[in-house]
């Protein structure tokens, strides 16, 4: 099977460096990076940005699955993001915000992408989390959860959106007083 083959028969739309030795059962680097040079010359692949890559064009996918691949594994759309799309905060921000491994910021195709940093107990934890096909996002009531372990004293404009028993659970399960 060829490695054009291997890639469309995936259900995955973006791929690490790593994910595309794998997949294509390479070893050798120079041979995995010659390869990806020109499946992104022949626009099969799209590169996202160094060490990450697409078999769509950047304007056909989702997101929210660009957001959770920088974030890494395990990262989940969450914080101001998912409080904003549910109605519960009314602030206008328009990046949009992962919880992962790792904090940074990076602009891709002109959206704003914000990973912070999350603890692994909390990452692994996937009480609240809602596991799509290619992303993962956080209930409005774990987005919450997320937001107050830094800032215990964040503003919530609409508390009716929220369920306090789900709140309260998910809290528990996390172990946040």
């Amino acid at each position: 099977m060829s490695y054009t083959q291997k890639l469309l028969q995936t259900n995955k739309n973006i791929f690490r460096t790593s994910d595309l030795a794998i997949l294509w059962e390479i070893e050798d680097t120079n041979l995995l990076l010659t390869t990806i040079k020109r499946y992104i010359e022949k626009g099969t692949l799209h590169r996202i940005y160094k060490g990450l890559y697409s078999k769509k064009p950047l304007d056909q996918l989702n997101k929210y699955e660009i957001a959770c691949a920088i974030g890494g594994s395990s990262s989940y759309v969450s914080g101001e993001t998912v409080l904003i799309n549910e109605g519960v905060i009314m602030q206008n921000i328009s990046e949009i915000i992962v919880y992962g491994q790792t904090q940074k910021s990076i602009n891709v195709n002109n959206q704003q992408y914000t990973i912070r940093f999350a603890n692994e107990k909390y990452l692994l934890n996937r009480v609240g989390i809602i596991n799509n096909e290619n992303y993962s996002i956080a209930t409005k009531e774990r987005a919450l959860v997320d937001i107050r372990i830094s800032n215990p004293n964040y503003y919530i404009d609409n508390e009716k959106g929220i369920d306090q028993k789900e709140l309260k659970l998910i809290s528990s399960k996390l172990q946040i007083s």
